[in-house]
């Protein structure tokens, strides 16, 4: 999955984001504040100035009295005839700008045309002045709600940034095992929302911590009781077996009789092995070659039976040692699950270093059962699968079984052409196991 920005990081963001729509805002309405202002400001200020002019000036008979930054041009004076530019500007206020930064107002007294203009020098600088001051604000603001928003978010996100680490932690703890012996969820918690929040995720983990206790110590007791009567029945086909001397087909039967109480045995030493996989307490080991010698055999028998090739490819063995019940469960159920769905073709098993795959050319896996198969109970594509024995129980057994190891399983498959299993190894599995 993906990582995201973090709450901080989104909060900071999206000040931010309004800080810079609100400044965008502001200086677009004050852009158009200061133009409308300067238009009716300038065009009051010149229109009393030539009214001033004409009045007292011109009409009187004397020169207009002007300063330096303003000129005066009149309709049909030779001495102030107006520029070809400023004929037909209308009557009223015109910013010019070819060339040269002028305000214009042009008026008709009498029936004459008479054009005022001033020279817009400082008035142009207090402009650039006012659009500094406004950029230097804008960014400044930028800047301060951007403060705010991770400060804010730094300060009331803080608990929530600790309870997930806190979240985290936990299921560290339920995966190793340690959820029995450590406290989870410690410190001081706001009494708000993320308390209310931090007091269920600790009543869920209290809950979780009996469940599994319960589970252990049933799959516990449950192993030592079926092994019990397991070990009188194991005693009396031994006996039984001394006493058959020359009968082939009984010595075959006890023979049978044996496999079956050997494997129920197995089963329930899984289940043994996988309450007790996190407690320390030591477990039989084996190496890859080990484990595969003792289970080939029984494979090709099985694969035989259905007119099936099986075949194990033993590339490079993996150096570390695993529990033996455990790892024989894994590759039993995978590789009799693989038989079982295959009605012709073959089943191969490929052991390298770090990893081992199981291959068949059965029926395959419909792609929205893939992410089940591992569910107990559940048997892949009813409706494909339904004139298959079996109760669903054994991929639920091994990836129970590789997680205690510390391994991993996975799968891909096309319906019609056959499915392969991937067990990856994990080289620390036996201290995982057995608690060194």
């Amino acid at each position: 999955m993906k990582k995201g920005r973090s709450l901080k990081q989104s909060l900071g963001l999206l000040c931010g984001l309004i800080a810079a729509a609100c400044a965008v805002l502001y200086s677009i309405t004050l852009v158009y504040v200061l133009e409308t202002a300067e238009n009716k400001l300038m065009a009051s200020v010149m229109d009393d100035m030539l009214q001033t002019v004409v009045t007292a000036d011109i009409l009187q008979g004397k020169p207009p009295r002007l300063d330096q930054v303003t000129r005066l041009y009149i309709e049909g004076d030779p001495s102030r005839q107006i520029p070809e530019l400023f004929k037909n500007y209308p009557q009223g206020y015109t910013e010019f700008t070819d060339g040269e930064d002028l305000h214009t107002y042009t008026k008709i007294i009498d029936g004459k045309r008479y054009v005022l203009t001033r020279h817009q020098g400082n008035f142009e600088i207090w402009e650039r002045h006012l659009f500094r001051i406004g950029v230097v604000g804008f960014l400044l603001l930028i800047a301060i709600c951007s403060f705010v928003g991770w400060y804010l978010g730094r300060k009331l996100l803080s608990p929530l940034g600790q309870l997930t680490k806190e979240a985290v932690r936990a299921e560290g703890l339920i995966q190793n095992g340690k959820i029995y012996t450590e406290e989870i969820f410690k410190g001081y918690w706001p009494d708000n929302e993320i308390g209310e929040l931090e007091r269920s995720f600790k009543a869920l983990v209290s809950k979780l911590k009996v469940l599994a206790m319960k589970e252990r110590a049933f799959s516990t007791e449950v192993s030592h009781e079926v092994r019990t009567p397991l070990t009188v029945i194991d005693t009396s086909l031994e006996l039984l077996n001394e006493q058959v001397q020359s009968n082939d087909r009984q010595k075959t039967l006890i023979r049978r009789a044996q496999n079956a109480s050997s494997r129920i045995k197995g089963m329930a030493e899984v289940f043994l092995n996988i309450g007790r996989a996190r407690t320390g307490q030591n477990n039989a080991l084996c190496s890859m070659p080990e484990l595969i010698a003792g289970l080939k055999e029984s494979w090709k028998q099985k694969a035989e039976n259905k007119g099936l090739k099986l075949s194990v490819e033993l590339k490079n063995a993996p150096k570390q040692t695993f529990n033996e019940v455990l790892g024989a469960t894994i590759f039993d159920n995978l590789v009799f699950n693989s038989i079982h769905y295959t009605d012709k073709g073959s089943v191969t098993v490929i052991i390298d270093e770090d990893k081992a795959i199981i291959r068949d050319t059965g029926i395959g896996i419909k792609e929205e059962d893939r992410e089940k198969v591992f569910d107990r109970g559940f048997r892949a594509g009813q409706g494909s699968r339904g004139h298959y024995q079996g109760f669903g129980l054994g991929l639920a057994i091994s990836k129970r079984a590789a997680e205690a190891l510390g391994w991993s399983i996975s799968l891909k498959s096309e319906v019609g052409k056959g499915t392969d299993f991937e067990i990856r190894f994990k080289s620390d599995s036996v201290n995982e196991v057995n608690g060194d």
